[in-house]
């Protein structure tokens, strides 16, 4: 016989299929070669006695099927034509539902090789799209995806109830994303990118109930392998670790920032932030001045030779500020300053609260080469200006009582006879408000000050004019005391 159509053959039906009867050309149940092999519609079953149960082994040479046993506790086995069924080179269906490939299966499904087994899924939807899952000789686990010759994206989802949800991607330049299905950014060495309606963060642990003193919490450390040996180094990090011993609602951190100097091939400290956010950065190999004293102080400390240890620089051209040192309570004395500059431990200068500048004497210096000036002339008489200067005692209003009274001029009137030396200390500014009318930042009104130095090369000249007539006087004088000497002679 060369094929059977069960559904064409005229035979009794049980509740396992269609079971045929009066075939007789095969000495254990049926045995069918040539054509196109065995078409069942339904199950088979085999008859052993009055009951259908899995016996009376039957064999398809081309497919390479064969149903042996008589009990639950046996198998269906699964081959190639022409091959010997057995638990190495067959496919194994228990009773308990497994399938075993070259194995007696453990689980429900179980593939056995001896080398590198793979399992092997073809979309035949489009040319060479392929995926692969290999257990290699070593012991690894490989996962690999092919769209033509392209390689593919491995594509996690989660399900959402009603949806399936992608969650993670691996994609097919080997950059790993989270919660986006495409790219943040292409751009080479973008490995790891995470995207979430709230905002996408990183976060490390450390499980451990007892920190003391200094252990890591986690850290950020960047390799490279253009080293000496070719080796994987580490060149930096970002590190965070306990800033004192933990407790219960105690639990001081410190970040601590490295990096690779020339000539060298590891990491040195270079900044850390304390558990006060007191900044502490140090450059070209120098040393903090005080990593835990005081620790709400920021420190810039450097070792650089003929260089400043600190730009500040400001590159708007329409109105541009430089450094602000601010209060937020007016001391307004002489021991709460502003700016204090030292030479080891010598303060050399200083700006106090007052606004007063406190230095060595007679180390001023004002830039007054002939080369850096031009429209150069005499001055005319200040003789009238200076003598109309209104030389007064006087307090600031935020003096107390028992502050010595100053000496000094009033701007206002001085700027009545010579304004050229009033200018504004303070320019008059609105108030700003907000969308209420309610007063964000008060108005200012126009303050004046004085060019004292200004001042100072007009009193001396003033001097001058003052010393020419004295001179005169003196000439003069001498004159007539001879006249009178001779009269009395």
């Amino acid at each position: 016989m060369s094929a059977i159509n069960v559904n064409s053959i005229t035979g009794r039906t049980g509740t396992h299929g269609p079971v045929l009867t009066g075939i007789t050309t095969a000495t254990n149940g049926i045995h069918v070669t040539g054509g196109s092999g065995l078409d069942l519609t339904g199950s088979l079953g085999i008859i052993t006695a009055t009951t259908y149960k899995v016996g009376a082994a039957v064999t398809i040479s081309s497919g390479g099927v064969e149903v042996v046993g008589v009990t639950t506790t046996q198998t269906l086995k699964v081959g190639t034509a022409g091959t010997t069924l057995n638990t190495t080179a067959s496919g194994d269906v228990t009773t308990l539902g497994r399938f075993g490939v070259g194995t007696t299966p453990d689980e429900l499904l179980h593939i056995r090789s001896a080398s590198d087994p793979t399992i092997r899924i073809d979309n035949t939807g489009g040319t060479a799209r392929q995926g692969y899952i290999t257990v290699t000789d070593a012991g690894d686990m490989e996962f690999r995806a092919r769209s033509n010759n392209s390689d593919g994206q491995f594509i996690f989802y989660g399900y959402g109830g009603i949806t399936d949800d992608e969650q993670v991607r691996i994609d097919s330049p080997g950059r790993l994303l989270v919660g986006t299905s495409s790219a943040l950014d292409t751009s080479a060495g973008r490995q790891l990118q995470v995207a979430d309606a709230n905002g996408a963060f990183l976060l490390l642990g450390r499980d451990d109930t007892t920190v003391g003193d200094g252990p890591n919490l986690g850290g950020i450390h960047f390799y490279g392998n253009d080293t000496t040996s070719n080796a994987w180094t580490k060149l930096g990090a970002i590190d965070c670790s306990s800033d004192g011993v933990h407790g219960a609602g105690d639990n001081p951190t410190k970040l601590v920032f490295s990096t690779t100097a020339d000539s060298e091939s590891s990491p040195t400290e270079r900044m850390r932030i304390n558990r006060l956010g007191g900044l502490k950065a140090a450059a070209n190999g120098a040393a903090y001045v005080s990593v835990s004293s005081p620790l709400e102080s920021h420190e810039l400390t450097t070792d650089a030779s003929g260089w400043p240890a600190l730009y500040v620089v400001n590159r708007n051209s329409s109105s541009p500020e430089g450094v602000q040192i601010y209060h937020t309570t007016d001391k307004n004395n002489t021991g709460s300053n502003f700016l204090n500059c030292y030479g080891s431990a010598t303060l050399r200068a200083a700006i106090r609260s007052n606004g007063g500048l406190a230095n060595y004497q007679s180390n001023n210096v004002d830039l007054s080469d002939e080369r850096t000036k031009r429209d150069i002339s005499s001055v005319s008489s200040t003789w009238d200006c200076v003598q109309a200067w209104d030389v007064v005692n006087y307090n600031y209003l935020e003096d107390t009582a028992n502050d010595t009274a100053r000496i000094g001029v009033i701007a206002q009137q001085v700027q009545q006879h010579c304004p050229e030396v009033v200018v504004p200390y303070q320019e008059a500014e609105d108030a700003v408000l907000d969308d209420d009318g309610n007063v964000v930042t008060p108005a200012k009104e126009e303050r004046l000050g004085v060019r004292e130095q200004q001042m100072m090369w007009m009193a001396i000249k003033a001097l001058q004019e003052a010393q020419t007539r004295i001179e005169t006087l003196e000439t003069q004088n001498a004159d007539l005391l001879t006249r009178v000497s001779a009269l009395e002679g």
